[in-house]
């Protein structure tokens, strides 16, 4: 019997938003897992549209900064999208790799479905 074959890593999508507006020490932030896959290009493509994909446009952002349109980029290494809003709120698109120790499975997509729990 043929042993299943699973992904070595997961990608999850998240999203960090760092309200300068209402505190200016930047402390507090609100982070959201928007998706999880076990597929890299397919993580970075979300990630890319994350934004948009919660409803944003580009014009609704004072900057708005992609690592994929861009040589020179000084928002670290997982972090693919920074925009910051005209009212101070920066919001930073990025990639958590972390080993797949549940042996999740993606989609055709390379996401995986249903309800995740995450863990500090």
């Amino acid at each position: 019997m043929a042993q299943t074959q699973y992904p070595e890593f997961l990608y999850h999508v998240k999203r960090t938003v760092t309200d300068f507006h209402e505190d200016k020490s930047g402390a507090t932030r609100t982070t959201d897992i928007l998706a999880t896959f076990t597929d890299l290009p397919a993580a970075k493509k979300a990630a890319y549209g994350a934004l948009e994909s919660e409803g944003y446009l580009r014009d609704d952002f004072e900057s708005y900064e992609s690592k994929a349109e861009t040589e020179q980029w000084s928002h670290g290494d997982g972090v693919l999208v920074f925009a910051k809003a005209p009212a101070g709120q920066e919001f930073e698109v990025y990639l958590d790799t972390k080993p797949n120790d549940l042996k999740f499975e993606g989609n055709e997509a390379g996401q995986v479905e249903g309800n995740l729990h995450y863990g500090m």
